[in-house]
């Protein structure tokens, strides 16, 4: 049987769905290499770098839960689980007889209860947000672009050029 991960249905974390479920959507695959494209020009490559470092981990069947609820109704056969807000608790944990590790994307573990976890041998391990403060950076510079026209100023590198846009 293979394994079983279940994960958050966050935007960013759906990228672990495309990583180890050899049946994940093409499309989506598709949308997240263009996604990517900037920092992992082969997102393919990349993906065959992450697979191998998973291990054992793949392949997996990968669910995609959205509430508390959901979390709670595939954990049956889970092997790992990967949540960014919903909670890890005794009540989690107890329908989980398989969980290895639970990943939680961010730092902050005030909804997992790591003695919960640690009582079954259940690995708790954390990620920095990363893509979070690049998003935020990229918004603001979007906005300075745009409130100084630099948008306008592409190809335009003689004054005559800059004049007729109304620069000084």
């Amino acid at each position: 049987m293979p394994n079983v991960v279940v994960v958050e249905d966050d935007y960013f974390l759906r990228v672990a769905q495309l990583v180890l479920d050899p049946n994940a959507s093409r499309e989506r695959y598709a949308a997240f290499a263009d996604f990517f494209a900037h920092d992992q020009p082969d997102f393919d490559g990349w993906c065959e770098k992450v697979r191998r470092q998973a291990g054992k981990l793949y392949p997996a069947g990968v669910r995609l839960v959205e509430t508390q609820d959901e979390l709670r109704k595939n954990l049956a056969d889970a092997d790992a689980l990967i949540v960014e807000g919903l909670a890890v608790g005794a009540d989690e944990i107890a329908a989980a007889p398989h969980l290895k590790a639970v990943q939680k994307y961010g730092t902050d573990l005030r909804r997992i209860d790591g003695k919960a976890c640690a009582a079954k041998g259940v690995t708790v391990l954390t990620i920095r947000r990363r893509a979070n403060i690049a998003c935020a950076e990229h918004a603001l510079t979007l906005m300075l672009m745009l409130a100084r026209r630099v948008n306008e100023l592409q190809g335009r590198i003689s004054a005559e050029a800059l004049a007729a846009l109304g620069y000084d």
